[in-house]
This record gives structure tokens, sequence and C-alpha cells, in this order.
């Protein structure tokens, strides 16, 4: 998918990242698949905060939830 205006390409990254975070309180899981998805669909996403922010965030839920399991 190739995005040429600046525009669309903002309107891209909050779609996702809200999409994303949308995923992830629901199934977090799901949350995970849905941004490599997301990052196929648009490489340009991986540069972003968002993304970053996104990983970090599915980062700390998965160690989280590991250590209440122990």
């Amino acid at each position: 998918m190739a995005i040429n205006s600046t525009l669309l390409r903002y309107g891209a990254k909050d779609h996702y990242f809200r999409a994303v975070l949308c995923r992830m309180c629901h199934d977090v899981q799901d949350g995970s698949n849905s941004l490599h998805k997301y990052e196929e669909q648009f490489p340009a996403f991986a540069d972003s905060r968002e993304y970053k922010l996104l990983q970090v965030t599915y980062v700390n839920i998965i160690v989280k939830s590991y250590h209440l399991i122990i």
C-alpha cells in the first residue's frame, strides 16, 4: 500500500495506533498480531513513536502477566 500524501500517512499512523491499542485492550495477542500486520501494510509505521510505544506496552503487559502467574 503506497501512501503518498503526508496527511494520509499521519492519518494512517493514528488509525493503526488506535486500532492496535483497542485490540490490545481486548486481547493482547490479537493486538500484537495486528501490530505486525499493520507494519507489513505500512512499513513507515514501524519507524513511528506510536509503533514503539505499542511495542513497549505489549512487552510490559506480557512481563507483568508473567510475574502475576509466578
